[in-house]
């Protein structure tokens, strides 16, 4: 049997993920839209958290605003939960850990729910260098303070 390279093209969305992601600098995204991936569904055979921002504002010239960034959270890493927490925290504006749970994050990824879509965030990121000597770009989010609303409205509307 030939592998077949357009195998899945039907299932596929036609604006899924960018392929551009977060450079250096500081932003103000707006969430565009999360999706989960099982492993099943991707090229790496690893399941995926994406999330497509609009940049709104930024310092880096590569990545003007009007520009659509993806954000992806693999599921095999370590950091996979710690970072889509802290994603999630400052896009529901809240300080409390315990108020993002399985249930929020099914509504934030739910395509027809998409209850993360239209908040803004900003997004500081910075390069830092791995254990093996590569480049690798954290990003930290956090409140965008002209989006703050009280932490209740905002997770009730999720």
């Amino acid at each position: 049997m030939t592998h077949n390279p357009f195998a899945g093209i039907k299932d596929v969305d036609p604006n899924g993920p960018s392929g551009i992601y977060f450079e250096p600098g500081n932003y103000t995204a707006r969430i565009q839209r999360c999706v989960y991936k099982a492993a099943a569904q991707t090229f790496k055979k690893v399941g995926a958290f994406i999330v497509e921002f609009e940049i709104l504002a930024s310092d880096n010239e590569d990545r003007p605003a009007g520009t659509v960034v993806s954000y992806v959270l693999k599921e095999n890493s370590p950091f996979f939960l710690p970072n889509l927490k802290q994603l999630l925290m400052a896009t529901f504006n809240t300080d409390d850990p315990s108020d993002i749970d399985d249930e929020l994050v099914l509504t934030v990824s739910d395509p027809k729910l998409q209850a993360a879509a239209g908040k803004i965030v900003r997004a500081v990121a910075t390069n830092t260098t791995t254990q093996k000597g590569g480049n690798f770009t954290k990003i930290m989010f956090k409140t965008e303070q002209s989006a703050k609303v009280q932490k209740t409205s905002a997770l009730a509307s999720a």
